[in-house]
C-alpha cells in the first residue's frame, strides 16, 4: 500500500506538470521535490539519514553554515596575515629585503589571532586599499574590452575605441586571469598557485606596455597608464604599497613626490605592523596621504588641464577615498555576517535588513567625502581644480549619464558586500523554519521501524512535509537571486538617482555647489 500511495502522488505530481505546461522553473522545482520525496521512501538508507540528520540539527547546519564557515576561512586567508614576526629579513637582494620591509604582519602569534579574529583590523584595511586600487582600472578595462568604444569618465577619453579584438583581449585577459589567480591564491594559500599568479603578473604588464605603444590609451594618458597598470596590480604582491599604484598615475602627470611619500608611508605601516601599531599606522598613513594630495593637488593645479586634474583626482584621490568606506563596508558586512551565522529563524534576515541600511550610508558618506575633498581643493586654490556643479548636471541627465558608467560602477563596490550578505541571507531560509516543526517531520520519517501501518503512514506524511520544505528553500533562493539580478538591471537606477539627490542637497546645504547650478 504505502508503494502504491507514492507511486500514485508522483504521478500526479508529472500529470499536474504535463497538463498546465507551466514554466520551466516550476518544472525544476517539480523534479526537485520529486528526487527529495523519493530519497525518502526509496533510496539508500544513508540519503534518509543524510537528510533527516539535517532536519534535527539545533544549529540549522545545511548549505547556509557550510557556505559562510568555508566563505569566513577563506576571507581569513584573504585578510588576515597568515604568519606572524617570526621571519628575518633576507640577507641577500635589495628587492626582496624592500619587499620584506614592506609587507605587513602580526607582531607574534597572539597578535596573529587576535587580528584575524577583528573584523576591521588593519588587515582589512590592507586589502580595501589593494582592491580600491585594482578594481577600478580593472572596470574600465572590462568596459572597454567588452564594448571596443572609447572609454573614460565624462569627456575625458582614457582607452580610445579599438576594433581589433585580439588586441583587447590580449590585454584585458590576463590581468583578469591575474585577480582571479590571486584571488584563490590567497584564499587557498596552494604555493603553486602563488607561482602562477607571479607569471600572469608579468606577461599582463608587458601587455600593458605593448597595448600603450599600440595605441589603447589615449594620448598623454598612453605611458602613464601602462604605469599605472603595473604599479596597481603589483598591488597585489605588496601590501600598503598598493596605494602608490593609486598615484602612479599621479606621478606621471603631477611629479614624483606623491610617489615617494606613498613608498615611505607603506614602509612605516609595515615597520608599524610589527610594532603592534598596525591600526594606528594604517589611519595616519591614509590622513596622511590625503592631506599630501589635496596640498599637491591644489598648487599644482594652475599647471594641469581639466583634463589632467580629472584623470589625477580619479586615480589617485578616489581609489583613497573609495578604500576607507570600502574597509568600513567589508568589516561591518563581515562582523554581521558572522553575528547572524550563530542566529536562528528570521533574525539572519533582519541583520542583513541593518546591513543593507549601513550600506546605503556608507554609499552616501562615499559621495560626501569625494565632494567635500574636491571643494576643499577648489577653495585652497582659489578656482574650480573640478567643477563639481557640471558632474552634477550630468548625472541627472540620463543622456550625459552614460559618460560616468565607470565612475558609478566603481563608487558602487562598496554595495558589493552587502549583496553577497543578501545571497547567504536567502540560502538561510532553511533556518526559518521552527525547530520543533523539523523536528517532528524527522522523527516522522523514521517511525516504520516496526513495519507498522501507521508507521507507514508518518513517514509519507513526514517525507512530504521534507521534500515540500526542500522544494520551498529551493525556489525562496532562486527567486531572491533572480531579486537580485532585476535590482542590479532595473532599480539600481532609481536607488542611484535617490542617493545622488541626497547628496547633492548636502553638498548644496554646506556650500559645496553654487545654488544657481544645482537644478
Amino acid at each position: 500500500m504505502h508503494t502504491g500511495f507514492v507511486l500514485g502522488i508522483i504521478g500526479a505530481v508529472f500529470t499536474g506538470l504535463i497538463t498546465f505546461k507551466p514554466a520551466i522553473w516550476v518544472w525544476a522545482l517539480g523534479l526537485l521535490w520529486v528526487l527529495l520525496f523519493g530519497l525518502l521512501n526509496y533510496d539508500h538508507p544513508r540519503d534518509k539519514a543524510a537528510i533527516n540528520s539535517v532536519l534535527q540539527r539545533k544549529d540549522n547546519f545545511l548549505v547556509y553554515t557550510k557556505l559562510v564557515d568555508a566563505m569566513m576561512h577563506g576571507l581569513r586567508r584573504m585578510l588576515s596575515p597568515t604568519d606572524a614576526m617570526t621571519d628575518r629579513m633576507p640577507s641577500k637582494g635589495l628587492v626582496s629585503k624592500f619587499t620584506w620591509f614592506l609587507d605587513p604582519r602580526a607582531r607574534d602569534p597572539e597578535d596573529l589571532k587576535r587580528l584575524q579574529a577583528n573584523t576591521l583590523s588593519w588587515p582589512v584595511m590592507d586589502a580595501a586599499l589593494k582592491i580600491a586600487v585594482i578594481y577600478p582600472l580593472l572596470l574600465l578595462l572590462i568596459q572597454w574590452g567588452c564594448t571596443g568604444q572609447d572609454t573614460g569618465i565624462a569627456a575625458v577619453t582614457i582607452l580610445e575605441a579599438e576594433e581589433r579584438t585580439w588586441l583587447r583581449t590580449a590585454l584585458v585577459c590576463p590581468l583578469v586571469a591575474l585577480v582571479i589567480m590571486r584571488i584563490l591564491a590567497s584564499a587557498t594559500q596552494m604555493p603553486v598557485l602563488h607561482k602562477a599568479s607571479e607569471w600572469l603578473y608579468w606577461s599582463a604588464v608587458a601587455f600593458a606596455f605593448a597595448g600603450a605603444f599600440a595605441g589603447a590609451f589615449a594620448g598623454a594618458f598612453a605611458f602613464a597608464g601602462a604605469v599605472a597598470v603595473a604599479f596597481a596590480f603589483a598591488g597585489a604582491f605588496a601590501s600598503a604599497v598598493a596605494v602608490a599604484g593609486a598615484v602612479a598615475l599621479a606621478v606621471a602627470l603631477a611629479g614624483a613626490g606623491a610617489f615617494a611619500l606613498a613608498l615611505a608611508g607603506a614602509g612605516a605601516v609595515g615597520y608599524g605592523c610589527t610594532k603592534g601599531k598596525g591600526g594606528l599606522s594604517y589611519a595616519l598613513f591614509v590622513i596622511g596621504l590625503w592631506a599630501c594630495l589635496v596640498l599637491a593637488f591644489a598648487f599644482s593645479a594652475g599647471s594641469m588641464t581639466a583634463e589632467r586634474r580629472l584623470l589625477v583626482f580619479a586615480f589617485g584621490m578616489l581609489p583613497l577615498i573609495n578604500a576607507v568606506f570600502d574597509y568600513l563596508s567589508y568589516g561591518i558586512t563581515l562582523g554581521l555576517i558572522r553575528y547572524g551565522r550563530n542566529q536562528r529563524n528570521l533574525v539572519t534576515g533582519l541583520v542583513w535588513i541593518v546591513d543593507g541600511v549601513v550600506a546605503l550610508a556608507l554609499l552616501i558618506g562615499l559621495g560626501l567625502g569625494l565632494s567635500g575633498t574636491i571643494a576643499l581643493i577648489n577653495m585652497l586654490t582659489g578656482q574650480e581644480f573640478i567643477a563639481l556643479g557640471p558632474i552634477f548636471d550630468d548625472l541627472n541627465e540620463p543622456d550625459a549619464r552614460a559618460g560616468y558608467t565607470w565612475l558609478m560602477l566603481t563608487l558602487l563596490s562598496t554595495l558589493v558586500p552587502t549583496l553577497v550578505h543578501l545571497v547567504l541571507v536567502f540560502l538561510s531560509a532553511f533556518t526559518w523554519v521552527p525547530y520543533k516543526l523539523k523536528l517532528w517531520i524527522a522523527r516522522a520519517i523514521v517511525s516504520d521501524k516496526a513495519g507498522k501501518k501507521k508507521g507507514q503512514y508518518s513517514v509519507l506524511f513526514g517525507s512530504l512535509a521534507a521534500a515540500t520544505l526542500g522544494a520551498l528553500w529551493a525556489a525562496l533562493v532562486t527567486f531572491g537571486l533572480w531579486g537580485i539580478w532585476i535590482f542590479m538591471t532595473a532599480y539600481i537606477e532609481p536607488v542611484g538617482s535617490m542617493v545622488l539627490a541626497i547628496i547633492e542637497h548636502v553638498a548644496l546645504w554646506l556650500g559645496w555647489v553654487e545654488p544657481s547650478i544645482v537644478g
